[in-house]
């Protein structure tokens, strides 16, 4: 087992680390993919830097990846909601449960 001090290092670490790889990102990145960081809404941003350099939980990428789809207009309806299920990561969706649960109180 793994001691608090140990736990608390490791995670400090790995912060640093991101906090290199995104640093690093504005020093080095394509115009292309800046310009597509800078339009995404900041409340997104976050989860689609740390997708974009693979330092994201799989449930983070599939999630950055959704909402960059619906163009991070009404996430939750247009996400939990979607159509598209020729997507390959259309099973994988978030928001599932409260999309379904609005459906339900809709219908009543």
């Amino acid at each position: 087992m793994i001691s608090e001090n140990r736990s608390a290092e490791i995670k400090a670490a790995k912060k640093a680390n991101a906090e290199k790889l995104i640093s690093g990102f504005f020093a080095s990145a394509k115009e292309h993919h800046r310009n597509l960081y800078a339009n995404i809404p900041k409340r997104y941003q976050n989860g689609w830097l740390k997708s974009f350099l693979g330092i994201s939980s799989k449930r983070g990428a599939i999630q950055a990846k959704c909402y960059e789809c619906v163009g991070y207009e009404a996430v939750q309806e247009n996400v939990g909601g979607c159509t598209a299920r020729a997507c390959p990561l259309w099973p994988f969706r978030p928001l599932q449960k409260s999309a379904a649960a609005k459906a339900l109180k809709g219908a009543k």
